[in-house]
């Protein structure tokens, strides 16, 4: 059946006297079979366009595209027809210009809905509206929202609500928009939050204002689990539904502009300079760049490497977010040589991270050689041991009994009379137009040579190589994994991992990532996660280069934004203030 066009109407109801401007309601014609464009968890290397493309979100534990954006991932959208768009009502304020007017890449028909969009720059504008009954803080540790408090016994998480919270439309918070929520998610496959809702079992209301919560095993890491947004359970079928967030919908003019002013309601009270946010939608990260530099915004949160040039210009305040998109080198632990330990800390002590990621990542990277985010509440700063040192690499291949025995530079080693190169294929692919994957790969050979080794470099297709990498055939892959929220890190590290590529193997590693998963406690989960990242740089089971960021630049100062992550870079702009 043809999905049937969206059909927006906008009211404006009174709902509280003496509230000042009240919320759009949307009622919307609810498509059949309708799927969101840009949502694939891979992408291939086809199809690109203008190199990047609408922001569609990765699942957790797929290999992504080589270019530096997660915000490139390829849609193809078609703007709804004219006569389909919304009307707005005039006096709902201006839908090109807010206090703020930030640019989003989006599909043409993007899904609002938090809790059916699947597009990263929604959920970073979604996360002004609506709360969750727990958050990440600053460093990305669970923390109270709407709850403001929690135990655990028994298999029984039980989450105590905040009293007297309202949702846009009046309506007072209690645990059963909670679990009508929860249960909107889960029955939909396609959404962001739907494997992020995986560790919850089952999910009831035991009165207004408790909520009981099953785990499906894991206990503190459950409270990732518990950070999916709140809606309020009448307005679950409306396109803008109500949230309870510092900001509200106001409008949305499908395929160009969305609106979002302060909520008077707020029960934290918003106190900052910014009452109103416009989001215009653009199809590709490089429209957007341009329309900030014709003026078109004033404000983009992206991690495209041209944006490391607004940190140079006066007229900018840039602030630096973190992102879950880590970049790694797998190595092929059946081969022959990387086999071998020495090798792999060699290799590791012949890479120049920083000059990797100032020169080919334009700078807009974390480093870290584990895959848990540096500055987060469960990263281990001793897990970064390995300083670049082309000396200490080359020492210890020679002392595990490589030599350059006919002085041309490559090392060799001679086992049972056969003298074996240190010659390793590195694997690696780009997208579209770019060759920023190329580039990288190439760089890591010219370091890797400067020691002794032999490194030929293989581009192909996306396909190609993760084929290759499933089926074993390859000595070292250079490519990226998108980290889920919750950071439990079995598909990467663990025996039987789906993504452990490198077929590592360790019994001590497979106990201590159980171990992160049974914690009940936040010490108990920081312990067993320190563990891991210790048995990973003394493993090395993967090859750790960093985290790639994001820049949020904007043509206003405003102070008060702090703790931005993916999927919260506009964190704070409910109290920031204008320093300039």
């Amino acid at each position: 059946m043809k999905n049937k066009i969206l059909a927006l109407v906008l009211l404006f109801p009174l709902l509280l006297s003496g509230c000042g401007r009240q919320p759009a309601v949307i009622t919307p014609v609810i498509q059949e079979n309708q799927t969101a464009a840009g949502q694939q968890a891979v992408v291939t290397a086809d199809g690109t366009v203008e190199g990047y493309s609408a922001a569609g979100y990765v699942q957790p534990g797929q290999i992504i595209a080589a270019d530096l954006s997660i915000t490139d991932f390829t849609a193809q959208p078609t703007a709804a027809p004219a006569a389909e768009q919304p009307e707005v009502d005039s006096s709902s304020g201006s839908m090109e210009h807010g206090d703020v007017t930030l640019g989003i890449v989006v599909g043409g028909e993007a899904i609002v809905h938090p809790l059916n969009c699947t597009y990263t720059d929604l959920l970073n504008l979604n996360s002004l509206v609506f709360e969750s009954v727990v958050q990440l803080d600053k460093n990305l540790q669970p923390s109270p929202l709407l709850a403001n408090r929690w135990y655990y016994s028994n298999g029984v998480w039980t989450f105590v609500l905040r009293p007297g919270i309202r949702f846009h439309n009046g309506e007072t918070l209690t645990a059963y928009d909670v679990v009508a929520s929860y249960q909107a998610a889960k029955a939909n496959p396609d959404s962001y939050w739907y494997n992020i809702l995986t560790p919850i079992n089952d999910m009831r209301a035991i009165d207004d204002l408790t909520l009981e919560v099953k785990s499906n095993g894991p206990k503190y890491m459950m409270l990732y689990a518990m950070t999916f947004p709140v809606v309020q359970q009448n307005t679950l079928e409306y396109a803008l539904p109500m949230g309870t967030g510092p900001y509200w919908y106001v409008g949305y003019e499908i395929g160009h502009s969305i609106r979002v002013e302060q909520n008077p309601l707020w029960w934290r009270r918003a106190s900052g300079a910014v009452s109103s946010v416009v989001a215009i939608c653009y199809r590709t990260t490089k429209a957007a760049l341009t329309g900030m530099e014709l003026g078109e915004i004033d404000a983009l949160a992206t991690d495209y490497p041209t944006a490391a040039l607004y940190r140079s210009l006066e007229d900018r305040m840039t602030l630096d977010y973190s992102t879950n998109t880590y970049e790694c080198i797998v190595p092929n632990l059946r081969d022959g040589i990387l086999s071998d330990l020495n090798v792999r800390q060699a290799i590791m002590y012949a890479l120049d991270r920083t000059s990797l990621g100032d020169s080919v990542y334009a700078g807009m990277v974390q480093e870290s050689e584990v895959p848990v985010i540096p500055g987060s509440w469960i990263y281990d700063p001793q897990s970064a041991i390995y300083d670049y040192s082309p000396e200490r690499a080359l020492k210890i291949l020679l002392d595990a009994g490589w030599d350059d025995t006919d002085g041309d530079g490559m090392l060799e080693k001679t086992v049972d009379g056969v003298t074996h190169p240190l010659r390793l294929n590195l694997i690696t692919y780009d997208r579209g137009t770019t060759s920023t994957r190329t580039e990288a790969a190439n760089t890591i050979a010219r370091q890797l040579k400067a020691v002794g080794f032999d490194i030929q470099v293989s581009v192909g297709s996306q396909a190609a190589v993760v084929k290759e990498m499933q089926e074993g055939s390859f000595d070292l892959a250079l490519c990226a994994f998108e980290l889920n929220t919750i950071p439990y890190l079995q598909f990467l590290l663990g025996s039987e991992g789906n993504c452990n590529y490198s077929r590592y193997s360790s019994s001590d590693m497979d106990g201590y990532i159980a171990d992160s998963y049974k914690a009940e406690t936040a010490e108990e989960m920081r312990e067993a996660m320190y563990a891991v990242q210790q048995l990973t740089v003394t493993d090395l089971p993967i090859l750790g280069l960093f985290f790639r960021a994001g820049i949020l630049s904007m043509k206003q100062p405003l102070g008060g934004l702090s703790g931005m992550h993916q999927g919260h870079v506009l964190r704070g702009l409910a109290t920031s203030q204008k320093t300039g």
